[in-house]
């Protein structure tokens, strides 16, 4: 998996990790809270099932108020994609 001979110690590294995965599911969970636990345990619960798996946490240097802020304007911001893209 991602860190199966050793650890990647910076993004550029934790990229080329992921990118050499040839097949893999992946799900993405924005936590901002608590309440998103269960579904956290949900999720993890039904992945460990199938084979084993690789947890990344990221941890932003933003503060919780001012992610909403940024994602609301990162969605007014997105261009729909061309049919020829």
């Amino acid at each position: 998996m991602i860190g199966k001979t050793t650890q990647p110690k910076n993004k550029s590294e934790l990229l080329r990790s992921i990118q050499a995965i040839r097949s893999m599911d992946f799900e993405v969970i924005e936590a901002g809270s608590k309440q998103v636990k269960a579904e956290l345990n949900r999720t993890l619960d039904r992945f460990i099932q199938k084979a084993p798996i690789s947890i990344i946490l990221i941890k932003g240097k933003i503060k919780y108020e001012n992610l909403q802020s940024f994602q609301t304007d990162a969605c007014r911001n997105e261009k729909e994609p061309q049919a020829d893209e």
